[in-house]
């Protein structure tokens, strides 16, 4: 990812469960779903997996920084690390986790 200029500062992106994210950006904004399907186009028909799009919107939007809140180490997280590998910061305790926290 080194090569992409980023497009957006910075993306924030929420896990609330294994199958369900939102991305905010660096204004802690939703990145809602109209805005997605024009950058990414209609995946929808594609039969693509939650991950699958989660890491297309993060490699089409080009962040500068990336922070994963309350994630687990699991096979996207290991992925996103591996793509973007140094725009990745990890949030464990701000308010958006805690928010996070009480949408599970």
């Amino acid at each position: 990812m080194e090569i992409q200029e980023p497009k957006i500062l910075e993306v924030h992106v929420l896990f609330y469960s294994k199958e369900k994210f939102r991305l905010l950006d660096e204004e802690e904004k939703p990145l809602e779903q109209e805005y997605l399907l024009k950058v990414l186009g209609d995946l929808k028909d594609e039969g693509l997996k939650y991950e699958d799009l989660l890491l297309s919107a993060l490699i089409t939007l080009s962040p500068q920084r990336i922070i994963l809140h309350q994630s687990e180490k699991t096979n996207i997280v290991n992925t996103i690390l591996n793509v973007f590998t140094e725009r990745v910061t990890f949030c464990r305790d701000c308010e958006l986790c805690r928010n996070t926290d009480r949408h599970q």
